[in-house]
């Protein structure tokens, strides 16, 4: 799934091709198409499905045979954006003598199929691309993190802050807007995540790479690498959020 968030990180609309033989472990891949996540923007192409084509490869009524037929019919029930089979492999490939695919051959449903596939491909809503910022705090408990995290006007402090740090870098040019106007503030509370917390950090930057991530949870040392891996794969401004004498005075 990982991999699929991390091809809409160059152009905002990327893609990612898988391959699978019928009787190769597909679990990962059916797990994915099963999530019901990106249903819309996933197409599944079989090639050589077709039951008169499984029956030239192996013998009615086998094992095999009937492995192979269930295996395709499961493919076909999946729910995705369309489904293009091409039911007999030597419609789309040169094969050698012992049925060996050797060569794509460019025909016309072959052209159909890419064709297809590209106008799919330019429909899908484009992706915000601008880098975001992933707000953490390193391991010191006591200083205020949840409370600052728990506050209802958490997006209009952040803005007004970021907004003034920026506009004093700029000279408070009124032509450069500010970068936080438009973004999207989301709090992690780290005991309400289900499962490992930064993997699920990393996944909800990846869909999306533009917000500003506030990250409930005491980072300590041990976590900075991942923090360092996370912000570089989703695109993030890394930010630690540090207490001053007062804080550390009245806590420590």
């Amino acid at each position: 799934e990982a991999s699929i968030l991390l091809s809409l990180q160059e152009d905002g609309r990327g893609g990612i091709i898988c391959n699978v033989q019928l009787d190769e472990n597909k679990k990962p891949l059916l797990a994915l198409v099963k999530t019901n996540n990106y249903n819309e923007a996933i197409h599944i192409v079989l090639v050589g499905c077709g039951q008169s084509y499984i029956d030239s490869r192996y013998e009615s009524e086998t094992k095999d045979n009937k492995r192979i037929s269930g295996l395709a019919k499961s493919w076909k029930r999946l729910k995705c954006k369309y489904i293009h089979d091409i039911p007999n492999l030597p419609e789309l490939m040169d094969l050698d003598d012992d049925g060996t695919p050797s060569q794509v051959r460019i025909c016309p449903r072959v052209k159909e199929l890419v064709d297809k596939l590209t106008v799919a491909s330019n429909a899908l809503p484009s992706q915000d691309t601008r880098p975001g910022l992933l707000v953490f705090f390193p391991g010191i408990p006591g200083c205020g993190k949840s409370s600052l995290c728990g506050n209802s006007n958490i997006q209009e402090v952040l803005t007004k802050k970021c907004s003034k740090i920026w506009n004093s870098r700029n000279n408070n040019l009124a032509s450069i807007e500010t970068p936080f106007k438009d973004r999207q503030i989301i709090v992690f509370e780290g005991d309400k995540i289900e499962g490992k917390y930064w993997p699920h950090i990393l996944k909800r930057r990846l869909e999306q790479s533009s917000s500003v991530t506030i990250t409930d949870k005491n980072s300590t040392p041990n976590a900075w690498d991942i923090i360092k891996e996370v912000s570089e794969k989703s695109k993030a401004v890394p930010l630690p959020i540090l207490p001053d004498a007062t804080a550390l005075s009245t806590t420590m």
